[in-house]
């Protein structure tokens, strides 16, 4: 296969077919593995009743998936990469893994009691549509853990390896307000709204500190309302 040029903008199912065997050994993964994924399990650790059903939606390889499906009693992902899915399957066989879009979601209403997003949405142009799926998927009280590329990081598009090099994949930019906004109008309320730094640091604050290029990504924790008594 002829190397893709580097300055052509795949969509995104392309550009993860292309990656999928190579992703998992990026070394921006591994940055994830050892920064997001702990403060992604932590949010789900934290929940009252940690059993369950757990959906990743945009899951991947289903790295982050099959580490936390021993703390729910069922667990499933979707994907749109036809690459990305069929790695996942190989690797876990024994996770309910499909091929969906983030504002299609194949499954009835409050079917989980969690769900994990993560830089996703960096991918997805109408969040509220993925926001209205995430939350008729939820049940009454469950979390959504949804994190994403900061808007203000000094990145043009998401850079994806693969066996001839690297591509570039298009991608919209969102800012955690905004996707607060979206969460909001689709029914799901924050809870807790954080930011990740170059160096795996946490910040904690409701909103991007200020002038602060170290800032890579936000992670945000939201919660559909409990039925009223």
């Amino acid at each position: 296969m002829s190397e893709v040029s580097t300055q052509q903008h795949l969509s995104p199912q392309d550009g993860y077919d292309l990656a999928a065997l190579q992703y998992d050994g990026w070394s921006w993964q591994e940055f994830w593995r050892d920064h997001e994924l702990p403060l992604v399990r932590r949010f789900l650790e934290a929940r009252p009743s940690p059993r369950g059903g757990l959906l990743d939606v945009g899951c991947g390889t289903a790295f982050y998936l099959s580490h936390m499906a021993h703390l729910f009693e069922r667990a499933a992902g979707v994907d749109a990469s036809d690459g990305m899915l069929s790695v996942a399957r190989d690797k876990h066989p024994g996770l309910d893994i499909r091929k969906a879009e983030a504002d299609h979601l194949p499954f009835g209403d409050g079917s989980f009691d969690a769900v994990i997003c993560c830089r996703v949405l960096t991918h997805v142009r109408n969040v509220d549509a993925a926001f209205a799926e995430i939350s008729r998927v939820l049940r009454p009280g469950g979390i959504a853990v949804v994190t994403n590329i900061d808007a203000d990081h000094r990145y043009g598009s998401t850079r994806l390896p693969t066996q001839n090099g690297t591509v570039l994949v298009e991608t919209v930019k969102h800012t955690a307000p905004a996707l607060v906004a979206a969460a909001r109008r689709r029914g799901l309320s924050s809870l807790y709204c954080g930011f990740l730094g170059t160096h795996g640091n946490v910040v904690e604050m409701s909103s991007r500190p200020h002038r602060d290029d170290a800032i890579v990504s936000s992670v945000i924790v939201f919660e559909v309302a409990p039925p009223a008594l």
